[in-house]
């Protein structure tokens, strides 16, 4: 498991009065293939991958990035699995 972060990240030209995106809200989500059919958006420069999420506490990201690799072993049958992921997040 792998974490980055961003500090911004915007949608449809920085319209704040246009349609929300899947990068702004839960509400527009993305397709089972990870598209939107929608206007465009984008994010700010992100940070470098960490596997520690603590590094990028205080550096005044707003937006956060998860990204989790499952690796297999054909020859002895091991398949990976994923019981859960939970993120906590105090405001």
């Amino acid at each position: 498991v792998e974490f980055r972060g961003a500090a911004a990240v915007s949608h449809e030209n920085n319209d704040p009065d246009g349609e929300p995106s899947p990068l702004t809200t839960a509400d527009a989500p993305l397709d089972n293939y990870g598209d939107w059919d929608g206007l465009t958006g984008g994010v700010s420069t992100p940070s470098a991958w960490t596997t520690n999420f603590a590094d990028l506490e205080g550096l005044g990201y707003k937006y956060f990035q998860v990204r989790v690799t499952f690796t297999s072993n054909a020859n002895l049958g091991l398949r990976p699995a994923l019981d859960g992921l939970g993120i906590v997040w105090k405001n």
